[in-house]
């Protein structure tokens, strides 16, 4: 199903990412600086290192539970190939490669706020939405690259020279 909605998943983790880098919207604002410049190059990249160091494993997932194929990989040829997809080094390089588009956007996005409230900006580290941001742009991340991550396996795996 993430495959299907490939396109949606990652728009909506853009956006999650890109708002939760923003801050609040209503009440307390809180247009940070910091927060703008070293989020976006923060977040994807500490996704995509800690799936290059522990590579994504599709039949030891929360959805391989749901679906009753958890160690599916074990018994079926097709599965294994799958799973070694994901956990090769052509895997590692799409990764990181779209964690640095995705990082690209969101500070383009983030410049883009930063100019626009350019004389709101803080300029302090200790902001009280920081916290509360780098998880939600990790989150939105998380689903970004997920759905973009996925969609390269799978499509790697039903091509003919995987």
């Amino acid at each position: 199903m993430m495959d299907e909605w490939r396109r949606f998943f990652t728009l909506f983790g853009f956006a999650l990412a890109a708002l939760s880098l923003h801050g609040p919207v209503i009440g307390h604002t809180d247009y940070n600086g910091p927060r703008y410049l070293i989020g976006p190059w923060l977040c994807p990249p500490l996704l995509a290192a800690l799936y290059s160091l522990r590579p994504f494993k599709p039949y030891r997932s929360g959805a391989a539970r749901y679906a009753g194929m958890v160690d599916y990989d074990c018994e079926d040829g097709d599965a294994q190939r799958l799973s070694r997809i994901f956990a090769s080094h052509e895997a590692r390089q799409f990764l990181f490669r779209a964690a640095a588009r995705l990082s690209t956007q969101l500070f383009a996005l983030m410049a883009l706020m930063m100019i626009l409230h350019w004389r709101l900006l803080t300029w302090s580290v200790t902001s009280l939405w920081l916290a509360h941001s780098l998880i939600g742009a990790w989150i939105g991340s998380f689903v970004a690259l997920m759905s973009q991550f996925t969609h390269w396996g799978i499509e790697r795996w039903m091509s003919a020279d995987a």
